[in-house]
């Protein structure tokens, strides 16, 4: 019995002691900075998912009322703050008369790590789906857009301000619409110019940095125009193809229709150019339009008491160019084809 009891005394000596206070200090250190990490990073993740997004949802209107003088709502605000991304749906702003000024459904921005190096925010993809904008011309002439841009608080401009760095990978605006009204007429005009779809890449004011863009719109007659080509902002130049195809005159008559003693009958319209646009070294734009072919087929005009007194089946132009300050215009070929042309003489003579 004693000599059990004098082996298990010595198992117990020479067996695991129990950790001492230096220990659990010196493991504590070996994991402050992972822990101390762990925590920055909950907070980070904490703050962006849900700090971020309430901020967003009140400070945005606040701001946009102080600025603007418009009160404006957002329904949804998402912030990823690991992808570094933001999402805006269902934002509105409207106008001192409580009418829709502009919004939009979804907003989409995702912000690249590659802004470090580059020196200057870049997004991978901005993305704006339904834009809505509303212009209104008042009968004074002033158009709403001007008078929310003076709206805000003006500050003096630097004398040689650079453009802030920034790079935009992916912009695009899906199915967007214009409502436009002039008050100006004796009867006011309204139309609506949509839907458009706006795709803009490496868009860029980094020093000769040079982008593709691409517009499609389709106007209330059911006209189309697409312009495509490249564009840079550093300096400011712009180069491409338009077209456009529809019956466009329709549209132009209703807006004069208080200065015209006729009504545009038919008429389809296609039409092509290239051009190039530049900022000169004072300043002042430098435009070349080339190439320019323009169709009008199938034209009627009528007056009251004279219907179709004029018409024709085909007017063109073909190699078209104009210059800007040169102030060039010329064509290679003017076609006036099937004119036809109606007189009356009344009893009077």
């Amino acid at each position: 019995m004693r000599s059990a009891a004098t082996g298990q005394a010595g198992d117990t000596a020479g067996g695991t002691e129990p950790p001492t206070a230096g220990d659990l200090s010196g493991r504590l250190r070996r994991w402050r900075w992972p822990l101390a990490g762990l925590a920055a990073l909950l907070l980070y993740g904490l703050a962006g998912f849900f700090l971020a997004p309430w901020l967003i949802e009140r400070q945005l209107p606040q701001a946009l009322r102080t600025s603007l003088g418009r009160e404006a709502t957002i329904g949804v605000v998402a912030v990823n703050p690991f992808t570094l991304s933001l999402r805006l749906q269902a934002f509105e702003l409207r106008d001192q008369d409580e009418s829709r000024l502009a919004g939009f459904e979804d907003l989409f921005v995702d912000v690249s790590v590659s802004s470090i190096w580059n020196r200057a925010l870049t997004l991978s993809e901005l993305r704006i789906t339904a834009p809505y904008l509303n212009v209104v011309r008042d009968p004074g002439g002033a158009i709403n857009l001007l008078d929310l841009a003076s709206s805000g608080a003006e500050q003096p401009a630097a004398e040689s301000e650079a453009l802030p760095r920034f790079v935009v990978h992916q912009f695009r605006l899906d199915k967007g619409t214009v409502d436009f009204t002039d008050k100006v007429p004796a009867t006011p005009f309204r139309t609506t110019a949509g839907p458009f779809d706006l795709a803009l890449d490496d868009l860029s004011t980094l020093p000769d940095a040079l982008g593709r863009h691409q517009l499609a719109i389709t106007l209330e007659s059911g006209t189309r125009i697409s312009v495509s080509g490249d564009l840079a902002i550093n300096p400011l130049q712009a180069s491409g193809e338009l077209t456009l195809d529809g019956p466009a005159l329709g549209l132009l008559q209703r807006y004069l229709k208080d200065q015209l003693r006729f009504v545009v009958q038919g008429g389809t319209t296609q039409a092509s150019l290239r051009f190039a646009l530049q900022a000169s070294a004072g300043g002042s734009p430098e435009i070349l339009v080339s190439e320019l072919a323009v169709r009008l087929s199938e034209v009627s005009l009528d007056a009251e008491m004279a219907p179709g007194f004029f018409g024709f089946e085909e007017f063109s132009i073909k190699g078209g160019r104009f210059a800007w300050p040169a102030r060039e215009v010329s064509a290679e070929q003017v076609l006036l084809a099937g004119a036809k042309v109606k007189l009356n003489r009344d009893a009077d003579g």
